[in-house]
């Protein structure tokens, strides 16, 4: 389900069944979202989106973490896309090949316009799809302090990546 998720417009635009696949991996996902969070929690928190791993003038910019809680919860959310990237690069699951902290903050942009308004009374959630090492979530919560934001701040993500050399065996 995740690779379908991650499949890029390109792909999706290529192959019908792909992009059928991606809107049910969006609305199995919202789905799944829905029961672990219900809307009356969601709506007090600010909801903060990792940036794609594309620059929004790339015709591969997805902006599937968006279509997800807006297919959750709707248009009362408060929903910011805050967070762009200046370049684009290849998303950490596409290969070994991974940017470290201080690069992925040297390209990510925080849009400080869309921080006018208070975060909603719990705080502010940055939501992300998988979490591998944590770096996408850190970098966005470094920009935020940055920036002067004080409210909590909590990191939710739909799946996180196991790695096999040290997933838990049962012992003999």
């Amino acid at each position: 389900m995740i690779l379908n998720f991650k499949a890029g417009p390109a792909v999706c635009a290529r192959q019908g069944a792909r992009r059928r696949h991606k809107q049910q991996a969006i609305a199995t996902l919202a789905a799944a979202l829905r029961r672990a969070i219900p809307l009356s929690q969601a709506l007090r928190w600010t909801w903060m989106p990792v940036a794609p791993s594309k620059a929004p003038a790339d015709p591969e910019y997805d902006d599937r973490l968006v279509r997800v809680l807006r297919a959750a919860y709707g248009i009362e959310l408060d929903l910011r896309a805050v967070f762009t990237q200046a370049s684009s690069t290849p998303g950490d699951h596409a290969g070994p090949e991974r940017l470290d902290l201080a690069a992925l903050r040297a390209i990510t942009r925080l849009d400080t316009r869309l921080l006018h308004e208070p975060a909603r009374e719990q705080g502010i959630v940055v939501f992300d799809d998988v979490l591998t090492t944590g770096k996408h979530f850190i970098c966005c919560a470094q920009l935020l302090r940055a920036a002067g934001v004080r409210a909590p701040l909590i990191g939710l993500f739909l799946a996180r990546r196991v790695r096999r050399e040290r997933a838990y065996r049962r012992p003999a």
